[in-house]
Parts: structure tokens; C-alpha cells; sequence
């Protein structure tokens, strides 16, 4: 199955924040952002924390654009010339989740 909306030009760090309201809107109790070391500033995943029946659960959404570009580059329709396929693809990697997220906005 080809990934929704790849191509968008929403800046990753943008997609993180809207995660974030969208789950503090639907109750989480606290959020917290995990960074890669490699590159900086890349995050690596969001934990957050929610009440079921009066416990705190603790949830940790890992981002990973690796499998993401390994789908776009199998997909091949973003591919332009071989001397940018690997930015194109990273980049688009890195922004796909804000996409996903628009698709699970209710």
C-alpha cells in the first residue's frame, strides 16, 4: 500500500507540536519529546502518558523515517534523477507523520 501524502512541506518540528495538542485535547497527562543524538534536533520519539481505569499508561511513538524512506524508495514515484533521490526521500520521510496524523484526526 503506496504512504498518503508524502509530498507535504510541513516542517517535522510543526508535526511534532500538533501530535502534542492532539494529545493533551484527548487527555494525555504529560508529553515528552526524545531526541536523536544523530543529526541534532531529529527527534527520535514522543512518549506520552495517559489515565485507563485511574492508572497512569505510559506510551512511547517512535519516529522512523528509515522505514519510511525504505517505502518511498521502493514506491519510486518521487524519485526525479538519481543525484537528489536521497535528499527528496529523507526529507519527505522525516514529514510523512504529519500527514498519517491528518489522517487520524477525527
Amino acid at each position: 500500500m503506496p504512504i498518503l501524502n508524502y509530498s507535504t512541506k510541513i516542517n517535522p518540528h510543526q508535526t511534532v507540536n500538533e501530535i502534542q495538542q492532539m494529545l493533551a485535547a484527548h487527555g494525555a497527562q504529560a508529553v515528552t519529546i526524545e531526541y536523536a543524538p544523530m543529526p541534532p534536533g531529529r527527534v527520535a520519539a514522543l512518549l506520552f502518558s495517559v489515565a485507563v481505569a485511574g492508572h497512569s499508561v505510559r506510551y512511547r511513538m517512535p519516529c522512523r523515517p528509515e522505514g519510511v524512506l525504505r517505502v518511498l524508495k521502493r514506491q519510486r514515484e518521487i524519485l526525479r534523477t538519481a543525484k537528489t533521490q536521497l535528499s527528496i526521500c529523507q526529507q519527505a520521510a522525516e514529514k510523512v507523520p504529519k500527514e498519517l496524523v491528518d489522517f487520524a484526526k477525527p
